[in-house]
Protein backbone atom coordinates (compact mmCIF):
# COMPACT_ATOMS: atom_id res chain seq x y z
CA UNK A 1 0.00 0.00 0.00
CA UNK A 2 1.67 3.76 -0.87
CA UNK A 3 0.12 6.65 0.30
CA UNK A 4 0.10 9.37 -1.84
CA UNK A 5 -0.28 11.62 0.83
CA UNK A 6 3.57 11.38 1.31
CA UNK A 7 4.73 12.71 -1.78
CA UNK A 8 4.12 16.67 -0.83
CA UNK A 9 6.16 15.92 2.34
CA UNK A 10 8.94 13.03 0.99
CA UNK A 11 8.71 13.93 -2.89
CA UNK A 12 8.40 11.04 -5.06
CA UNK A 13 7.95 7.31 -3.67
CA UNK A 14 7.41 5.67 -7.27
CA UNK A 15 10.54 4.09 -7.59
CA UNK A 16 10.95 2.88 -4.02
CA UNK A 17 11.52 -1.07 -3.35
CA UNK A 18 11.60 -3.17 -0.70
CA UNK A 19 12.17 -6.55 0.33
CA UNK A 20 9.58 -6.36 3.24
CA UNK A 21 6.27 -7.58 3.26
CA UNK A 22 4.14 -5.34 5.79
CA UNK A 23 3.79 -1.53 5.84
CA UNK A 24 5.66 -0.76 8.63
CA UNK A 25 8.43 -2.73 7.28
CA UNK A 26 8.69 -1.39 4.04
CA UNK A 27 8.52 1.62 5.61
CA UNK A 28 11.27 1.68 8.31
CA UNK A 29 13.30 -0.12 5.45
CA UNK A 30 12.87 3.56 3.51
CA UNK A 31 12.85 5.70 6.57
CA UNK A 32 16.31 7.10 6.04
CA UNK A 33 15.86 7.84 1.84
CA UNK A 34 11.83 9.06 3.53
CA UNK A 35 13.00 11.64 5.60
CA UNK A 36 10.87 13.52 7.47
CA UNK A 37 7.27 14.42 7.71
CA UNK A 38 4.98 16.89 9.07
CA UNK A 39 2.40 15.13 11.92
CA UNK A 40 -0.62 17.07 10.48
CA UNK A 41 -0.02 15.07 7.66
CA UNK A 42 -0.36 11.62 9.16
CA UNK A 43 -2.36 13.14 12.14
CA UNK A 44 -0.06 11.80 14.88
CA UNK A 45 2.50 13.55 16.76
CA UNK A 46 5.51 11.74 15.00
CA UNK A 47 8.01 13.47 12.76
CA UNK A 48 8.96 10.77 10.62
CA UNK A 49 6.85 8.25 8.87
CA UNK A 50 7.66 5.25 10.88
CA UNK A 51 7.13 7.61 14.00
CA UNK A 52 3.91 7.68 12.21
CA UNK A 53 3.18 4.19 11.10
CA UNK A 54 4.46 2.95 14.43
CA UNK A 55 1.58 5.35 16.42
CA UNK A 56 -1.09 4.54 13.89
CA UNK A 57 0.05 0.42 13.84
CA UNK A 58 -2.88 -0.48 15.83
CA UNK A 59 -5.39 0.89 13.90
CA UNK A 60 -3.42 -0.03 10.38
CA UNK A 61 -3.16 -3.70 11.57
CA UNK A 62 -6.47 -3.94 13.19
CA UNK A 63 -9.03 -4.17 10.61
CA UNK A 64 -12.24 -4.03 12.72
CA UNK A 65 -12.66 -0.44 13.13
CA UNK A 66 -9.97 0.79 11.02
CA UNK A 67 -10.13 4.85 11.34
CA UNK A 68 -7.39 6.78 9.50
CA UNK A 69 -7.60 10.92 10.62
CA UNK A 70 -6.34 12.86 7.71
CA UNK A 71 -7.62 15.16 4.85
CA UNK A 72 -7.25 13.18 2.46
CA UNK A 73 -6.06 9.18 1.00
CA UNK A 74 -4.44 8.38 -1.87
CA UNK A 75 -4.83 4.39 -2.52
CA UNK A 76 -3.64 3.10 -5.99
CA UNK A 77 -5.28 -0.43 -4.22
CA UNK A 78 -7.37 -0.89 -1.48
CA UNK A 79 -9.29 -3.43 0.32
CA UNK A 80 -11.48 -3.70 2.69
CA UNK A 81 -12.26 -7.09 4.34
CA UNK A 82 -14.99 -6.74 6.80
CA UNK A 83 -16.50 -3.10 6.80
CA UNK A 84 -15.62 0.46 6.11
CA UNK A 85 -17.14 3.61 7.33
CA UNK A 86 -16.63 7.15 5.42
CA UNK A 87 -18.08 10.02 7.45
CA UNK A 88 -17.39 12.30 4.71
CA UNK A 89 -16.32 12.55 0.92
CA UNK A 90 -14.82 9.25 -0.54
CA UNK A 91 -13.36 9.64 -4.07
CA UNK A 92 -12.65 6.02 -6.41
CA UNK A 93 -10.94 6.73 -9.03
CA UNK A 94 -11.17 2.96 -10.45
CA UNK A 95 -13.35 0.46 -9.50
CA UNK A 96 -15.16 -0.21 -6.21
CA UNK A 97 -15.59 -3.79 -6.15
CA UNK A 98 -17.85 -4.52 -3.05
CA UNK A 99 -18.29 -8.92 -2.04
CA UNK A 100 -20.08 -7.89 0.69
CA UNK A 101 -23.30 -5.64 1.44
CA UNK A 102 -22.91 -1.51 0.77
CA UNK A 103 -24.71 0.49 2.91
CA UNK A 104 -24.63 4.68 2.51
CA UNK A 105 -26.27 6.39 5.43
CA UNK A 106 -26.13 10.00 3.16
CA UNK A 107 -26.50 10.84 -0.62
CA UNK A 108 -25.30 8.69 -2.95
CA UNK A 109 -24.57 10.18 -6.48
CA UNK A 110 -23.40 8.39 -9.66
CA UNK A 111 -22.12 10.56 -12.56
CA UNK A 112 -21.61 7.89 -14.93
CA UNK A 113 -23.89 4.51 -15.62
CA UNK A 114 -25.30 2.43 -13.19
CA UNK A 115 -25.89 -1.09 -13.08
CA UNK A 116 -27.60 -3.48 -11.02
CA UNK A 117 -26.56 -7.19 -11.03
CA UNK A 118 -29.00 -8.81 -9.45
CA UNK A 119 -32.95 -11.20 -8.82
CA UNK A 120 -34.39 -8.61 -6.75
CA UNK A 121 -33.45 -4.62 -6.33
CA UNK A 122 -35.50 -2.63 -3.75
CA UNK A 123 -36.14 0.91 -4.08
CA UNK A 124 -37.32 2.14 -0.27
CA UNK A 125 -38.01 0.13 2.55
CA UNK A 126 -41.38 1.95 3.46
CA UNK A 127 -44.09 4.10 1.37
CA UNK A 128 -43.29 6.87 2.85
CA UNK A 129 -40.16 6.72 1.21
CA UNK A 130 -40.25 8.26 -2.74
CA UNK A 131 -38.67 7.28 -6.00
CA UNK A 132 -38.46 9.84 -8.34
CA UNK A 133 -37.33 9.93 -12.11
CA UNK A 134 -35.74 13.59 -13.14
CA UNK A 135 -34.52 11.22 -16.52
CA UNK A 136 -36.68 9.57 -19.32
CA UNK A 137 -37.13 6.14 -19.31
CA UNK A 138 -35.37 4.51 -22.44
CA UNK A 139 -36.68 0.75 -22.14
CA UNK A 140 -40.00 -1.24 -21.99
CA UNK A 141 -41.38 -1.79 -18.44
CA UNK A 142 -42.97 -5.02 -17.39
CA UNK A 143 -43.80 -7.18 -14.53
CA UNK A 144 -42.11 -10.23 -13.88
CA UNK A 145 -45.25 -11.89 -12.81
CA UNK A 146 -48.47 -11.86 -14.72
CA UNK A 147 -51.45 -10.34 -13.69
CA UNK A 148 -50.12 -9.34 -9.91
CA UNK A 149 -49.31 -6.30 -9.58
CA UNK A 150 -51.25 -2.94 -10.33
CA UNK A 151 -50.12 0.67 -11.45
CA UNK A 152 -51.41 3.11 -8.78
CA UNK A 153 -54.26 2.62 -6.24
CA UNK A 154 -57.40 4.17 -5.06
CA UNK A 155 -56.54 7.08 -3.38
CA UNK A 156 -52.94 7.33 -5.35
CA UNK A 157 -53.95 7.78 -8.57
CA UNK A 158 -51.86 8.28 -11.80
CA UNK A 159 -53.32 11.55 -13.75
CA UNK A 160 -52.47 12.05 -17.20
CA UNK A 161 -51.97 8.68 -19.82
CA UNK A 162 -50.05 9.27 -22.74
CA UNK A 163 -49.65 6.16 -25.14
CA UNK A 164 -49.17 6.52 -28.37
CA UNK A 165 -49.27 2.64 -29.64
CA UNK A 166 -52.24 0.65 -28.58
CA UNK A 167 -53.19 -0.29 -25.21
CA UNK A 168 -54.47 -3.86 -24.33
CA UNK A 169 -56.49 -4.00 -21.27
CA UNK A 170 -58.47 -6.92 -20.05
CA UNK A 171 -61.11 -4.98 -18.35
CA UNK A 172 -61.56 -1.24 -18.41
CA UNK A 173 -63.47 0.79 -15.78
CA UNK A 174 -63.11 4.84 -16.01
CA UNK A 175 -64.88 7.96 -14.07
CA UNK A 176 -64.69 9.58 -17.50
CA UNK A 177 -62.97 9.49 -20.82
CA UNK A 178 -63.32 11.48 -23.93
CA UNK A 179 -62.16 9.91 -27.25
CA UNK A 180 -61.22 11.93 -30.20
CA UNK A 181 -60.45 9.30 -32.31
CA UNK A 182 -61.46 5.61 -33.34
CA UNK A 183 -62.43 3.29 -30.37
CA UNK A 184 -62.55 -0.52 -30.86
CA UNK A 185 -63.37 -3.14 -27.70
CA UNK A 186 -63.16 -6.62 -28.25
CA UNK A 187 -64.12 -7.44 -24.71
CA UNK A 188 -66.16 -5.84 -21.84
CA UNK A 189 -65.57 -2.29 -20.78
CA UNK A 190 -67.06 -0.45 -17.94
CA UNK A 191 -67.62 3.58 -18.01
CA UNK A 192 -69.31 5.16 -15.73
CA UNK A 193 -69.26 7.92 -18.10
CA UNK A 194 -67.83 9.09 -21.63
CA UNK A 195 -68.07 11.67 -24.33
CA UNK A 196 -67.62 10.72 -28.00
CA UNK A 197 -67.30 13.44 -30.17
CA UNK A 198 -67.47 12.01 -33.43
CA UNK A 199 -69.50 8.36 -34.68
CA UNK A 200 -70.37 5.41 -32.24
CA UNK A 201 -70.76 2.28 -34.15
CA UNK A 202 -71.76 -0.51 -32.33
CA UNK A 203 -71.69 -3.95 -34.42
CA UNK A 204 -73.25 -6.18 -31.80
CA UNK A 205 -75.78 -5.49 -29.53
CA UNK A 206 -76.29 -3.73 -26.33
CA UNK A 207 -77.01 -6.62 -23.52
CA UNK A 208 -77.47 -4.61 -20.69
CA UNK A 209 -78.20 -0.88 -20.92
CA UNK A 210 -80.74 1.84 -20.25
CA UNK A 211 -81.80 5.31 -21.40
CA UNK A 212 -81.85 6.59 -18.02
CA UNK A 213 -78.54 8.71 -18.59
CA UNK A 214 -78.91 8.92 -22.37
CA UNK A 215 -80.66 12.42 -23.53
CA UNK A 216 -83.03 12.43 -25.40
CA UNK A 217 -83.00 14.62 -28.73
CA UNK A 218 -85.72 16.77 -30.57
CA UNK A 219 -86.33 14.40 -33.21
CA UNK A 220 -86.44 10.80 -32.25
CA UNK A 221 -88.14 10.66 -28.92
CA UNK A 222 -88.33 8.11 -26.56
CA UNK A 223 -91.70 6.01 -25.66
CA UNK A 224 -92.97 6.00 -22.90
CA UNK A 225 -95.76 5.13 -21.01
CA UNK A 226 -96.93 9.25 -20.45
CA UNK A 227 -96.61 9.61 -24.24
CA UNK A 228 -98.58 6.28 -24.65
CA UNK A 229 -101.96 7.20 -22.78
CA UNK A 230 -101.49 10.84 -24.23
CA UNK A 231 -99.66 11.85 -27.10
CA UNK A 232 -99.75 8.74 -29.08
CA UNK A 233 -103.72 8.59 -28.28
CA UNK A 234 -104.38 11.75 -29.27
CA UNK A 235 -102.77 11.50 -32.54
CA UNK A 236 -104.63 8.51 -33.57
CA UNK A 237 -108.87 9.10 -34.80
CA UNK A 238 -111.19 7.90 -36.77
CA UNK A 239 -114.44 8.03 -39.10
CA UNK A 240 -117.83 6.55 -39.27
CA UNK A 241 -118.76 6.87 -42.61
CA UNK A 242 -122.44 5.64 -42.22
CA UNK A 243 -123.79 2.68 -42.74
CA UNK A 244 -124.84 -0.01 -40.47
CA UNK A 245 -123.54 -0.78 -37.29
CA UNK A 246 -121.10 1.70 -35.55
CA UNK A 247 -117.57 2.34 -35.45
CA UNK A 248 -115.84 5.02 -32.45
CA UNK A 249 -112.53 5.75 -31.05
CA UNK A 250 -111.97 6.55 -27.35
CA UNK A 251 -108.71 8.92 -26.95
CA UNK A 252 -108.56 9.10 -23.59
CA UNK A 253 -108.35 4.92 -23.27
CA UNK A 254 -106.93 4.52 -26.92
CA UNK A 255 -109.68 1.54 -27.30
CA UNK A 256 -111.66 1.20 -30.92
CA UNK A 257 -115.12 0.18 -30.38
CA UNK A 258 -116.72 -1.48 -33.45
CA UNK A 259 -120.60 -1.97 -33.11
CA UNK A 260 -122.07 -4.61 -35.40
CA UNK A 261 -125.61 -3.77 -37.23
CA UNK A 262 -128.86 -4.24 -35.08
CA UNK A 263 -131.87 -6.63 -36.24
CA UNK A 264 -134.18 -3.82 -37.59
CA UNK A 265 -130.85 -2.37 -39.92
CA UNK A 266 -130.28 -6.10 -41.00
CA UNK A 267 -133.76 -6.70 -41.97
CA UNK A 268 -133.95 -2.86 -43.93
CA UNK A 269 -132.31 -4.42 -46.39
CA UNK A 270 -134.71 -7.68 -46.80
CA UNK A 271 -137.77 -8.05 -48.79
CA UNK A 272 -140.51 -10.55 -49.42
CA UNK A 273 -143.13 -10.78 -51.75
CA UNK A 274 -145.94 -13.63 -52.65
CA UNK A 275 -146.08 -16.58 -51.73
CA UNK A 276 -142.96 -15.76 -49.78
CA UNK A 277 -143.32 -13.41 -46.60
CA UNK A 278 -141.00 -11.92 -44.08
CA UNK A 279 -142.20 -11.36 -40.60
CA UNK A 280 -139.56 -10.03 -37.78
CA UNK A 281 -136.78 -11.50 -39.76
CA UNK A 282 -138.48 -15.11 -40.23
CA UNK A 283 -138.84 -16.22 -43.80
CA UNK A 284 -141.90 -18.27 -44.24
CA UNK A 285 -143.40 -19.92 -47.97
CA UNK A 286 -147.29 -20.14 -48.29
CA UNK A 287 -148.69 -23.26 -49.55
CA UNK A 288 -150.37 -22.48 -53.15
CA UNK A 289 -154.42 -22.58 -53.47
CA UNK A 290 -156.29 -22.46 -56.66
CA UNK A 291 -155.83 -18.54 -56.18
CA UNK A 292 -152.44 -17.75 -54.41
CA UNK A 293 -149.28 -18.85 -55.68
CA UNK A 294 -147.37 -21.08 -53.06
CA UNK A 295 -145.33 -24.29 -51.91
CA UNK A 296 -146.91 -27.11 -54.32
CA UNK A 297 -146.47 -30.44 -53.20
CA UNK A 298 -146.08 -33.58 -56.29
CA UNK A 299 -147.79 -36.85 -55.56
CA UNK A 300 -145.51 -39.51 -56.02
CA UNK A 301 -147.64 -41.81 -57.55
CA UNK A 302 -147.99 -39.78 -60.59
CA UNK A 303 -144.75 -37.68 -60.57
CA UNK A 304 -141.08 -38.15 -59.98
CA UNK A 305 -138.43 -35.21 -58.49
CA UNK A 306 -134.55 -35.49 -59.02
CA UNK A 307 -132.25 -32.99 -58.33
CA UNK A 308 -135.11 -30.23 -58.72
CA UNK A 309 -136.41 -31.40 -61.55
CA UNK A 310 -140.02 -32.72 -61.95
CA UNK A 311 -141.27 -35.43 -64.35
CA UNK A 312 -144.71 -36.85 -65.01
CA UNK A 313 -143.96 -40.67 -64.65
CA UNK A 314 -146.16 -43.64 -66.90
CA UNK A 315 -149.25 -43.40 -66.76
CA UNK A 316 -149.31 -40.55 -64.09
CA UNK A 317 -151.97 -38.64 -65.98
CA UNK A 318 -154.95 -40.32 -66.30
CA UNK A 319 -157.55 -38.74 -69.14
CA UNK A 320 -160.90 -38.50 -69.03
CA UNK A 321 -162.29 -36.57 -65.79
CA UNK A 322 -159.13 -34.71 -65.43
CA UNK A 323 -158.16 -33.76 -68.52
CA UNK A 324 -160.08 -31.01 -71.35
CA UNK A 325 -160.79 -30.41 -74.71
CA UNK A 326 -161.32 -33.47 -77.94
CA UNK A 327 -159.91 -37.08 -77.17
CA UNK A 328 -160.54 -40.35 -77.73
CA UNK A 329 -161.45 -42.43 -74.71
CA UNK A 330 -162.01 -45.56 -76.28
CA UNK A 331 -161.57 -47.57 -79.71
CA UNK A 332 -164.14 -51.01 -80.07
CA UNK A 333 -164.77 -52.89 -83.03
CA UNK A 334 -167.50 -55.40 -84.10
CA UNK A 335 -167.76 -58.39 -85.00
CA UNK A 336 -167.33 -59.10 -88.42
CA UNK A 337 -166.98 -55.68 -89.52
CA UNK A 338 -164.59 -53.72 -87.67
CA UNK A 339 -161.86 -55.66 -85.42
CA UNK A 340 -159.64 -53.17 -83.15
CA UNK A 341 -156.21 -54.81 -81.99
CA UNK A 342 -153.81 -52.83 -78.91
CA UNK A 343 -154.93 -51.05 -75.35
CA UNK A 344 -155.57 -47.69 -74.55
CA UNK A 345 -151.85 -47.09 -72.64
CA UNK A 346 -150.57 -44.17 -73.51
CA UNK A 347 -147.42 -45.67 -75.31
CA UNK A 348 -149.83 -48.71 -76.37
CA UNK A 349 -150.34 -48.94 -81.07
CA UNK A 350 -153.96 -49.48 -82.00
CA UNK A 351 -154.31 -51.24 -85.30
CA UNK A 352 -158.04 -51.11 -86.99
CA UNK A 353 -158.42 -53.41 -90.35
CA UNK A 354 -161.29 -55.80 -91.88
CA UNK A 355 -161.86 -59.18 -90.54
CA UNK A 356 -161.39 -62.06 -93.40
CA UNK A 357 -165.45 -62.42 -93.57
CA UNK A 358 -167.30 -59.09 -93.69
CA UNK A 359 -171.01 -59.03 -93.24
CA UNK A 360 -172.83 -55.84 -94.28
CA UNK A 361 -176.32 -55.99 -92.76
CA UNK A 362 -177.81 -53.05 -95.00
CA UNK A 363 -176.79 -51.74 -98.50
CA UNK A 364 -173.59 -51.55 -99.64
CA UNK A 365 -172.99 -48.70 -102.05
CA UNK A 366 -169.97 -48.53 -104.63
CA UNK A 367 -169.41 -45.32 -106.15
CA UNK A 368 -166.62 -46.44 -108.22
CA UNK A 369 -165.28 -49.79 -109.20
CA UNK A 370 -165.32 -52.70 -106.90
CA UNK A 371 -163.60 -56.15 -107.71
CA UNK A 372 -164.76 -58.99 -105.96
CA UNK A 373 -161.96 -62.22 -105.44
CA UNK A 374 -163.24 -65.62 -104.52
Amino acid sequence: LRFNQLIDSVGDVSTLTTASGSIVGALNEHDAELGTITSVAMGTTAGTVSGAIAELDDRLDSINGTQLVTPLVWATDMRVLDSARVDNNFSVGGDVSVTGNASVTGNLIVDGNVTFNGSTITLGNANTDNVVFTADVNSTIRPNTDNAYDLGAAGQEWRDLYIDGTGYIDTLSADAGTVTGNFEVQGITTLDSATVDGDLTVTGEFKTITTDGLTEGSTNLYYTTARADSDARHAVSVTDAGGDGSLSYNSGSGIFTYTGPSASEVRAHFSATAPITLTSGVIAANNATTTTKGVASFSSDNFAVASGVVTIKDDGVALGTKTVGNYVATITGTANEIEVSGSGTETATVTIGLPADVRIANNLVVDNNMTVTN
